[in-house]
């Protein structure tokens, strides 16, 4: 800004400067002109100033020479001479008196007529140069109007370039006040960020890179991440350079540390290709991965070898899982019924009516269904008994309902045992009991008869 001000105003001085030369040749032409027309009229004036002495002295030498009756075309030369020398370069002298006379008219003529040619000339070059002179100005004008408009545009643009200095000057401090805010961003986001150069440098690099492998300085990459002094055999962002194309991979630092890496090629203002990393730490999630992992399997390992059928259901009433107890079972393997319904594994239409208004009602109402139902197979019947028991979604609903069949035939057959057993004793007991209550009559009638007995002995004697 300051350089475009000085070169502004060095524009104006040099115009002004022309402008000044301008006036000052053009004075100095006037100047001439008035010195050549004062100078023609001067020499006119003494030539006139001459012509009229020397008449004068020829009208003089005349008169001393000549008698009386010479003096009146001598006068008449001599008022010719006054006239013209009070500025009639028009007048004539008629010629009068001797030849001499007539020569000397003739002559004073001839001279009026060039004194008047010359002036005549000299006027029109008086009114040449009155007309340079009048061009001149006007250009002269027209400069100085060029040079007033050209000021005022220039104040215009200067004003104008002002104001655009001035949005530029708030711009730039938006666009340190942004770069600032996204510094500072950078800075509180919960994983490391740098900027990498084709040559493997790192121009930029936010706090948690800082404090986790230190300052960047001269140090390339893998020196920084994988304490390597050459570069990396097989380097994945030189492949985001050849591409173009972003990446996702994960790194493991050599403090044991485990990274989700993004890798986003981008292009400087200058055009210079640059790759932004950002890594996020994982490592807990690793863990928790790893634990989870560990658990399924154990979870996989105690639902597979479970001796009771574990299954889960949708919404759809469709199997999402089956354990490997189904096979035992029902005779068939899991794959049989994993991403069917229960209309489509072959249960009967009962079964999977009753079925499917449990699994609903356990997603309705959130709480555990319970209910028992025959399953025929190629061999026997069995008697399968099953709760029902919701599983939460991440919005606390239920997502799925596990199902645990049991194969209750032992205790349904040992139940009907029991029962049949039971029944029998009961049959025995009753017929033991109607025994018993014949031989209580019995008893009763006898006892009954030996009182009367007893009695009759008693009044016998």
């Amino acid at each position: 800004p300051a350089d475009l001000s000085e070169l502004q105003s060095a524009l104006v001085g040099r115009l002004l400067i022309n402008l000044q030369t301008v006036k000052t040749v053009a004075a100095e032409i006037f100047q001439a002109r008035e010195e050549r027309v004062e100078s023609i009229r001067g020499r006119a004036n003494i030539l006139v100033l001459g012509s009229a002495m020397a008449v004068t002295l020829l009208t003089l030498v005349a008169l001393m020479l000549l008698d009386r009756f010479l003096s009146r075309p001598i006068l008449a030369l001599f008022e010719g001479t006054r006239r013209i020398a009070a500025g009639e370069l028009s007048h004539r002298v008629r010629p009068a008196g001797f030849d001499e006379h007539r020569e000397l008219a003739v002559s004073f003529n001839a001279m009026s007529g060039k004194l008047q040619n010359s002036y005549a000339r000299l006027e029109d070059e008086i009114g040449e140069r009155m007309k340079a002179q009048q061009d001149l100005n006007r250009t002269l004008e027209e400069l100085e109007q060029r040079v007033r408009e050209r000021t005022k545009d220039l104040e215009g643009a200067n004003q104008s370039l002002q104001h655009e200095m001035e949005l530029r000057r708030q711009k730039e401090e938006e666009v340190r006040t942004e770069r600032n805010r996204l510094y500072s961003l950078l800075n509180n986001l919960p994983a490391y960020i740098f900027i990498m150069t084709p040559e493997y440098r790192i121009p930029y690099a936010n706090r948690l890179f800082v404090e986790r492998f230190g300052e960047p300085g001269d140090r390339h990459c893998y020196e920084m991440l994988k304490c390597r002094e050459d570069p990396c055999g097989e380097c994945e962002v030189r492949g985001v350079f050849d591409t173009g194309k972003e990446q996702t991979r994960e790194f493991v630092a050599a403090d044991g540390t485990h990274y989700q890496v993004f890798d986003y090629p981008f292009h400087d203002v200058d055009g210079a290709p640059l790759v932004l990393e950002l890594g996020i730490d994982i490592t807990d999630r690793k863990l928790a991965e790893e634990a989870l992992k560990r658990r399924e399997l154990e979870y996989r390992a105690l639902v597979e070898n479970a001796p009771d059928i574990i299954s889960r259901f949708d919404r759809s009433h469709r199997y999402v899982y089956v354990n490997s107890a189904v096979e035992r079972i029902t005779g068939y393997p899991p794959s049989q019924f994993v991403g069917r319904k229960l209309a489509e594994v072959g249960f009967s239409a009962e079964l999977v009516t009753m079925f499917e208004e449990c699994i609903d009602q356990v997603f309705s109402s959130g709480e555990l269904q319970m209910f028992e139902h025959d399953y025929p197979t190629t061999t026997d019947l069995k008697h399968l008994h099953m709760i029902l028991v919701p599983e939460q979604a991440p919005d606390d609903g239920v997502g799925t309902v596990l199902a645990i069949t049991r194969d209750v035939t032992p205790l349904k057959r040992l139940e009907q045992a029991l029962r049949r057993s039971h029944e029998e004793l009961e049959t025995r007991v009753r017929e033991r009991t109607a025994e018993l209550n014949e031989a209580v009559s019995a008893l009763k009638t006898e006892v009954a008869v030996r009182s009367k007995a007893e009695e009759a002995l008693r009044e016998s004697e």
